[in-house]
């Protein structure tokens, strides 16, 4: 994430409020309306995804390779709320530039960047992990946790080294933070994370769950020819085969859309010129990237089962049956269920 657009919110704040003093109360009003909307995604981001580890870690055993990962999704979920949503809160509001010291201009921005590229990571690397578990399940071998820390382990690097050259290039200058390193390394550098935030991530998940899809749809017509029992059972069994289809569509949509407004904004910003924008579409196109991480526990929780019956019982306070004590979160209905057709 690019947190020089704040340099531009703050300009036009205090051009606003000296030049043009009846447009100040509508101005304020969008302030607020903005501040709202933030608060909302805040505590529904937090709340998503508290309540899916707390169903993670109520009653399981060793955590398996595709729960680490979705306890890494849950970390860098919380990690971006926590790191962008407080400052922007504080910043829409400021009038006085940036006020967190020339220390922080380094730190600040590449630390929002990071959680947001260990997300996307993350959601690629489960991706992967689920195009492995059913298109390739007769192939796969038991996964221990030590390959998928090691996993979790290059995510975090990864992110990490990407931004280095962002705080590298963030300078305090007249009271703002603003990036240093001239027009083409601005274009260079937009289009990396634009590459490896979004292009690069959106074709392997594409790719990936485009596959499963077909791979249960076929497995689906095959199980029908093969599959005896009552027509309740068959039944039951297309209704999980839909049920997980639509799944792994919406995780694609999710992707797709919250990211893609910061990204081509982004773009537009770097390489267009002479750009006249609003700040209402820089805080959209960021409102829209925060709502990925509360999206992806809510389609968790619309389209798992056995994640609803945890929450449940958690919720409830009631003990959880032994079935659901020792299953895999995610192998209810996306992985073990369907890589059997």
């Amino acid at each position: 994430m690019n947190g020089s657009i704040y340099r531009h919110m703050d300009s036009s704040y205090s051009t606003k409020n000296t030049t043009d003093t009846e447009e100040v109360p509508v101005f304020l009003s969008q302030r607020i309306l903005q501040q709202i909307f933030y608060g909302v995604i805040f505590v529904l981001s937090l709340a998503g995804n508290a309540a899916m580890l707390a169903v993670l870690c109520k009653g399981c055993r060793l955590p398996s390779y595709k729960n680490i990962l979705l306890v890494n999704m849950i970390v860098a979920e919380s990690a971006v709320a926590v790191t962008s949503i407080p400052i922007d809160f504080a910043l829409l509001f400021s009038k006085q530039g940036w006020v967190f010291g020339s220390i922080m201009c380094h730190v600040l921005w590449p630390m929002q960047t990071a959680p947001f590229g260990a997300l996307v990571l993350t959601l690629t690397a489960m991706s992967i992990q689920r195009y492995r578990g059913i298109v390739n399940h007769l192939k796969r071998r038991k996964a221990g946790r030590e390959p998928s820390r090691a996993t979790v382990a290059f995510i975090w690097v990864f992110s990490l080294v990407i931004v280095v050259p962002y705080g590298a290039f963030l300078r305090l200058v007249d009271g703002e933070c603003i990036e240093t390193w001239g027009t083409l390394g601005g274009q260079v550098y937009t289009l990396g994370l634009f590459a490896f935030h979004y292009a690069i991530p959106l074709t392997i998940i594409t790719f990936c769950y485009a596959r499963i899809a077909f791979r249960i749809r076929r497995g689906q017509h095959e199980g029908a020819k093969i599959i005896s029992g009552t027509r309740q059972a068959r039944l039951k069994r297309r209704t999980r085969h839909v049920r997980a289809v639509r799944m792994v569509v919406l995780f694609v949509i999710v992707f797709a859309v919250c990211m893609l407004p910061h990204q081509v904004v982004w773009l537009w910003i770097t390489f267009g010129k002479n750009v006249q924008y609003s700040d209402n579409l820089l805080t959209f196109a960021y409102m829209f990237t925060f709502t990925s991480s509360f999206a992806n526990p809510l389609v968790y929780f619309t389209h798992n089962p056995s994640l609803r019956a945890r929450l449940k019982t958690l919720v409830l306070c009631r003990s959880m049956p032994e079935g659901l004590r020792s299953a895999s979160v995610l192998t209810s209905d996306e992985t073990s269920a369907d890589s059997r057709v």
